[in-house]
């Protein structure tokens, strides 16, 4: 390496180990040098040069993020999404659906994110949402997981992902220790925001509230980002489920909402056969 090569270095983002921190990384063209520079400066001890491509970085820094509360579902993927479950059976066709509409919207999101929003394309501005509805173990979570993959590595979005009885149980904490991070905050700037397990939780006045602030703060004040939404509930397709879910009191906001979330759900459903059964 030149002089002039190490002099040109700078800090880049390590993921080793699944940690996200600043640590010595010097870059010379495509190269990335991992060591530990001398008093002077001088990249003396260079640890090996590695070709990291920016897609493999948004895929490390995915998996460092889905590694806590996701754990399950790090390396998950639309290609592992088995629509024959154990075997070939009478839910095949409802899980092909499923699979190919959640393909379909992640990949046209991640080809369209880049684009400024007056050039996207109306048909894929009208679902800014996906919800997947159904039994336990249907699948909804790999698939939800496999959209927000594509759209954090393919696409280059900011995440924030949360099991909603985990998050509930962030704010709560912060009762107590108000210097931890406020996640809904973060939840509210990111990109691409995925609830799993909407109605798993216990339903009280507060986490009603908490729950309608929260997508109501992200509809006013992040109206490009995305939403992902799983549940469990067999009566989603209902629309006063969501109003039920998301405030007790009827009023305009709710209903707009309510009815966003509708027009985008993915029923894990069959018309003939009823629910997907779970895999498990």
């Amino acid at each position: 390496m030149t002089p002039a090569e190490q002099q040109a270095g700078h800090h880049l983002w390590d993921y080793e180990g699944g940690s996200v921190q600043r640590v010595n990384v010097h870059r010379a063209g495509s190269h990335e040098f991992w060591g530990h520079p001398s008093a002077a400066g001088v990249w003396s001890r260079p640890v090996g040069a590695l070709d990291v491509s920016d897609e493999e970085r948004r895929l490390r820094a995915y998996r460092a993020a889905m590694a806590d509360r996701f754990a399950r579902f790090t390396a998950a993927q639309f290609d592992g999404y088995r629509t024959g479950g154990k075997g070939a059976d009478k839910w095949t066709t409802a899980r092909a659906r499923a699979l190919t509409t959640c393909q379909r919207w992640a990949s046209e999101w991640a080809r369209e994110i880049a684009r400024p929003a007056s050039l996207r394309e109306a048909k894929v501005c009208a679902f800014p949402t996906l919800a997947l509805a159904g039994t336990p173990g249907s699948g909804k979570t790999h698939l939800a997981t496999s959209a927000l993959r594509v759209l954090a590595v393919e696409g280059g979005c900011s995440i924030a992902a949360w099991p909603v009885v985990d998050l509930l149980g962030a704010v709560k904490a912060r009762f107590d220790r108000p210097e931890l991070p406020d996640p809904i905050a973060a939840c509210v700037s990111a990109d691409v925001l995925l609830l799993d397990d909407l109605g798993a939780h216990h339903r009280t006045d507060w986490s009603v509230q908490t729950l309608y602030d929260l997508i109501s703060r992200r509809y006013n004040r992040n109206p490009e980002g995305l939403l992902i939404l799983t549940t469990n509930a067999a009566t989603a397709d209902a629309e006063a489920f969501w109003r039920g879910l998301l405030a007790d009191q009827s009023n305009p906001q709710v209903a707009r909402i309510a009815d966003r979330i509708r027009g985008a759900l993915v029923r894990m459903h069959d018309d003939d056969h009823g629910p997907i059964p779970s895999y498990r």
